[in-house]
């Protein structure tokens, strides 16, 4: 669980630099390390950490304005039909 924790924290971490080799390390070195990649798939927790961070960001962003929802209704509103 620690492990998972690690992975969150450098995530969100990595939201804010432009640099995406910092998960690309973090897979590199998950798969690399015994202990880890042998108490779970790479997948897993890579899963956990983007789904913690898709969460957050969603949680710390402003709502779409009104016409935004309006169009996107309108939308799902003519592919049903």
């Amino acid at each position: 669980m620690l492990a998972v924790l690690a992975v969150v924290v450098v995530g969100l971490l990595a939201l804010n630099d432009d640099n995406p080799a910092v998960l690309l390390l973090v897979a590199f070195i998950w798969g690399r390390t015994e202990a880890l990649s042998s108490t779970l798939y790479e997948i897993v927790p890579g899963f956990i950490a983007n789904l913690v961070i898709a969460v957050v960001v969603s949680l710390l962003t402003a709502p779409p304005s009104a016409e935004v929802v309006e169009a996107f209704e309108e939308a799902v509103v003519a592919s049903r039909a």
